[in-house]
């Protein structure tokens, strides 16, 4: 108590008192909760601080934090987080609240249950006065654990006290129950916050424990049918139907949107860490002085009573009693009655020699039975083999001897050998049940020894030499299976449980830092590396491993790899190759090469080119978008703890290495091109991407983390990166990862304006030069972020003068500062447009992540092109264009940049052309086509080239796949209502504005030609059938606007009006009710008028 001060009283409870503190020497505030010694047994006593240590490993947002806790001669004193409100008191107030803020509370809390359950710790009191809100109006569940620890042997009416209306049914009737009973507690909570009082209520007790086991709920009609569906899966009285994990994490009513899941994300990474007074690894201790009676540990008694049985979250399966271990005693014969003395008889061998002299005598008729020389696929289907696996995990490992541990190497070296045999034949494999059972045999196996390692005496080379023919043998088991195809049993598998046991055994091989096991890290590495390229469903194998801890055990051995570093910045073989094994796992798991997943969905425009266009399929990219967000973000923090150093020192290494090559082989041709994706650069390159994509601070600590590089200190990434690219060491493919990585950095506004200088010096050669679709989509990008919101200006340039730069920097310096767009510069973007080869495509798909992508590598150039013309457009004297706009517009008097629209847009952009990019290109089509109307040279171009183009944008089946498109990656309803602005907005620009008679007529007969009256009709249609667009009228607006220009410019257009029955439309979509527009009515009655003059009636339609 010496550490704090108590400030008052703010509750009791039937467990103890408890104060608001504060922390002496600091302002921070606490709660304090007593809990008195008196009346509890030894046993009760231990509990409870078993449940403390337990309390203390638990670090979640929506958990009140354990910061310490002490015990005296009489009480114990638990310090939690301080969180000033109570859902409680909030019910008071409001009585009920919306089913939004329902849903969102029922999100944090189901977390915080999650966290709980999966530690097997049931709280057993959820109601709202143990629900705190703390800052930012974060649920935190509070008072867990003490409960159960106290009142472990009280009856349930002691135990409850109070009023039952938050408990199940299984607990008011005293029957067994598990975790479930939580669950049902929730779905209490959740029904009261909607209605304002719980399902079951009344004063008496009695009455009230009759309704809970048999009366029904009753549910409000105004209750969604999502919020319904989830109160009767936890309000389920049968606590084996009641909603189990993992399903109710699936259940549609906590499903989270991308926003709403990063807001969360954002907010839980806004709320600072509060201090933890106890070491990491400290457990809660007695006094010293304290004499208690030694009883049996609680966790071991808690594992075998009742409560524990079904309490895994993860399957929901009974645990199994642990096996309580038999005494041996060894009776005493009766050595009277005049028999004379023998010698001492032999002591009876203990039961668990019977399994190593099992194994030995299974050996033995394995090394003389079979042919262990020549080994074939069919030796794990051997019952005498099998046994002999199967009876490893049973031999007591302190009888590992040196002649035990050579006969189990030699065993599992055949056994290698045979599943080396398998794999080559895997496409005959038909049944795989020996081939499981030997897997788990193993992991059992290698489980058992890894746990207990520190404690053997056996020789430690052959000990380790067994972990990693263990490891190994494991590899290929999971390589066998991943390359099996269906149609085998194979179907029958579980494959999230076979992945979780992978990654279970991987974990705990990587996170044993004894001698030993570390011998065998590389193994592991190698075998999660093997996991994911191979997976046959890594969207599963990434579900299990992303919750699992491996990243962070990744972020972990990458950071300690660099240990061995001298003082130079050398580092050993051993640690190099345990930090490259951790990149690619890392790399993996960040950008994976999925076989698995679908080829990637086409962007929409490219269906006005194809005519094989296959239903969009959007239904795994809400899900994959969700675990990418999670992943990149859960690698970011994990980095930002330990590794981001170490990372940038292997990237060193690399292009250090790579120089040094280059070098002494000047006249070789650089090889490896086509599998650069996958060098250490790139890897290292990917996993900073994305990672400093997702994570802020992590983008920050890039740009101030210094190493040891070449002997050089305070080395930072930028000198390394810049290197790089001026030694032409780099592939084209890190050089696309490395400008992403620059871009993204740029992005946060972290780099003071002389790195960014530097970097842009370095980079404006290599656009001048590259030809590479991907590289030149980075570099628009770089130097499209650097144009539009960097700010370039003399304190970039240090000491030197502006008007003194060489006649290249001279060049970028106008481009950053002014917008005067070089002819170099213009003719790379102008490159990435023009590449369109079918190559390009397979290139799209090594650059997506998680098979999504929202962008193309041609969407870059445009939007490039749009920020120069943005920096270069401010007037002068009032009216006369800039001279930076005149070099910008020069770009466009050429026919060959028309040439080059037409060509990308009659290919659809090569499936390189977002729905983004393509909303920009029209944009930008836009700005030039207003700045030039007037000259003829310019119409008759976009008349030629483009016009047929634009009208084709208004296609109904690229309207409608737009719209399937996923809204996540820019379709659905906004983009289909944006591409149909912008698109007649091009279209009526030589109406709006005075161009020559000459060059109107030929765009009204390229319009007519090409049916746009139709097409704009089919447009309208769709919109107003389509309940999602519908919301909005104001999206008619501009449509009908064009058309009454077209109507009233020709009565050719009116023809065609009526002939797609335009009257109709008008009718359907009601353009002449009252809640339209002025401007919508007007328009449309500008059309009726006009159709008077068509000798078809329009009368019919009304």
């Amino acid at each position: 108590m010496e550490n704090y001060h108590i400030l008052e009283r703010i509750g009791e409870g039937s467990f103890g008192k408890v104060y608001r503190g504060r922390r002496k020497y600091s302002g921070l505030i606490v709660a304090l909760k007593f809990v008195t010694k008196q009346g509890k047994s030894a046993r009760d006593l231990e509990n409870l601080r078993q449940e403390i240590n337990i309390l203390r490993r638990l670090n979640h947002c929506n958990i009140i934090a354990m910061m310490d806790s002490f015990e005296t001669e009489g009480e114990f004193c638990m310090v939690t987080e301080y969180a000033q409100g109570e859902l409680f008191q909030v019910l008071e107030d409001e009585h009920s609240l919306p089913e939004e803020e329902i849903r969102k509370i029922a999100i944090q809390l189901i977390q915080a249950l999650h966290v709980l359950h999966s530690n097997r710790i049931i709280h057993r009191d959820m109601k709202p006065q143990n629900i705190l809100i703390g800052s930012k109006q974060q649920i935190k569940l509070c008072d867990f654990g003490f409960a159960r620890a106290i009142a472990h042997d009280t009856s349930l009416l002691r135990s409850i006290k109070g009023t039952p209306l938050y408990m199940a049914p299984e607990l008011v009737q005293e029957k067994p129950y598990n975790y479930t009973v939580d669950l049902w507690s929730l779905g209490v909570i959740l029904y009261e916050l909607a209605t304002g009082r719980p399902p079951f209520y009344t004063d008496r007790i009695v009455s009230l424990i009759q309704m809970i086991v048999r009366d029904d709920v009753k549910y409000p009609s105004t209750m969604s049918a999502d919020f319904q569906s989830f109160l009767k899966g936890l309000l389920n009285k049968d606590p084996a139907q009641r909603l189990k994990w993992p399903e109710i994490l699936k259940h549609p009513f906590i499903q989270e949107t991308p926003e709403q899941l990063e807001t969360r994300l954002q907010l839980e990474r806004q709320v600072r860490t509060l201090p933890r007074f106890f070491q990491e690894n400290e457990l809660h201790q007695p006094p010293a002085d304290e004499n208690e009676e030694k009883v049996k540990p609680s966790v071991e008694r808690l594992r075998s009573c009742d409560e524990w049985k079904i309490c895994d979250p993860e399957t929901g399966r009974q645990l199994s009693k642990p096996e309580i271990p038999v005494e041996n005693t060894t009776e005493t014969e009766d050595l009277s009655n005049n028999r004379e003395p023998s010698s001492p008889p032999e002591p009876a061998k203990p039961v668990h020699s019977v399994a190593l002299e099992n194994f030995l005598v299974v050996w033995d008729r394995v090394s003389r039975e079979m042919d262990v020389k020549h080994v074939d696929a069919e030796l794990m289907s051997s019952p005498l083999f099998a046994n002999a696996v199967d009876l490893l995990s049973s031999i007591p490992t302190h009888e590992f001897s040196n002649d035990i541990l050579s006969k189990i190497g030699s065993l599992l070296q055949l056994l290698y050998r045979s599943l080396v045999l398998q794999l080559k034949n895997s496409d005959q494999l038909t049944e795989f049940g020996s081939l499981m059972q030997s897997k788990d045999n193993i992991h059992r196996f290698l489980t058992h020894v890894v746990e207990i390692n520190g404690a053997l005496e056996s020789d430690q080379e052959q000990m380790s030499d067994v972990i990693y023919k263990c490891v190994r043998c494991c590899m290929i088991c999971t390589t066998i299976v991943n390359s099996i195809d269906s149609g085998t049993d194979l179907e029958q598998l579980d494959y999230r449980e076979f992945c979780k046991s992978d990654v279970d055994v991987i974990s705990l091989v990587l996170t044993c830092k004894d001698e030993v096991v570390a011998a065998s890290h590389s193994k592991a590495l190698k075998w999660l590396g093997s996991m994911i390229d191979r997976s046959q469903n890594l969207t599963t194998l990434l579900e299990v491993v992303y919750p699992s801890g491996v990243i962070q055990t990744l972020c972990k051995i990458l950071h300690t790899s660099g240990v061995s570093r001298s003082p130079g910045g050398r580092i050993s073989k051993s640690g190099r190759d345990l930090g490259l094994y951790s990149v690619f796992a890392l790399a993996a798991f960040v950008q994976p090469d999925a076989k698995c997943w679908s080829p990637l969905q086409p962007f929409p425009v490219l269906s006005l080119v194809r005519d094989d266009n296959v239903p969009m399929e959007s239904s795994n990219v809400r899900p994959l978008y969700k675990l990418r967000v999670k992943v990149h973000s859960e690698v970011g923090s994990q980095l930002l703890s330990s590794g981001v150093g170490e990372l940038i020192a292997l990237l060193g290494d690399e292009i250090s290495e790579r120089v040094r090559l280059k070098q002494s082989e000047a006249d070789d041709e650089d090889i490896g091109e086509e599998d650069a994706d996958q060098s250490t650069i790139c890897c290292i390159l990917k996993i900073l991407m994305h990672s400093c994509r997702s994570s802020a601070p992590l983008s920050k600590k890039l740009t101030v983390t210094k190493i040891v590089f070449q002997k050089h200190r305070d080395t930072d990434i930028f000198t390394i990166l810049l290197w790089g690219f001026s030694s032409g060491c780099l592939h084209q493919i890190e050089q696309y990862f490395a400008t992403e990585l620059l871009s993204v950095i740029l992005r946060r506004g972290v780099l003071p304006k002389r790195q960014i200088w530097r970097c842009a010096q370095t980079l404006f050669p290599v656009l001048h030069a590259a030809n590479d679709t991907a590289l030149l989509s980075a570099l628009s990008t770089f130097f499209a972020e650097i144009v539009e919101s960097c700010n370039i200006d003399e304190s970039a340039l240090g000491n030197n003068d502006p008007d003194k730069l060489e006649p290249m920097d001279k060049e970028l310096w106008n481009l950053l500062v002014y917008g005067a767009l070089p002819s170099k510069c213009s003719d790379a973007v102008f490159r990435l447009f023009s590449n369109n080869s079918p190559e390009e495509d397979s290139k799209a798909q090594m650059l997506t992540s998680y098979n999504i992508r929202a962008q193309g590598l041609l969407d870059s150039g445009i939007v490039f092109l749009l920020r120069v013309a943005s920096k270069a457009a401010p007037l002068r004297d009032g009216a006369t264009r800039s001279d930076e706009m005149n070099m910008f517009m020069s770009v466009f008097q050429h026919d060959q940049a028309w040439e080059v629209f037409d060509e990308m847009m009659a290919t659809g952009g090569g499936d390189l052309l977002s729905p983004w990019g393509l909303f920009c290109f029209l944009k930008l089509l836009r700005i030039v086509r207003e700045m030039q109307c007037n000259e003829p040279q310019m119409e008759i171009a976009v008349n030629e080239h483009l016009l047929l183009h634009l009208v084709n944008l208004l296609e109904l089946k690229h309207i409608e796949y737009l719209f399937q498109w996923p809204e996540i990656v820019g379709g659905g309803t906004n983009a289909v209502k944006a591409l149909v602005h912008a698109t007649v907005k091009v279209l009526g620009i030589p109406f709006a504005h005075s161009v020559s008679e000459e060059l109107l007529v030929d765009t009204q007969e390229i319009l007519y030609d090409a049916k746009c009256v139709q097409k704009l009709l089919g447009v309208l249609r769709f919109v107003f059938s389509t309940k999602e667009l519908q919301l909005e009228a104001s999206v008619l607006e501009l449509p009908i606007s064009f058309l009454s220009r077209l109507v009233t410019s020709s009565t050719h257009f009116g023809s065609q009006f009526v002939e797609a029955d335009g009257m109709l439309v008008i009718k359907e979509c009601g353009m002449l009710s009252g809640n339209c527009s002025p401007s919508l009515i007007i328009d449309t009655l500008l059309i009726v008028s006009q159709l008077h003059a068509v000798p078809r009636t329009i009368t019919t339609a009304f």
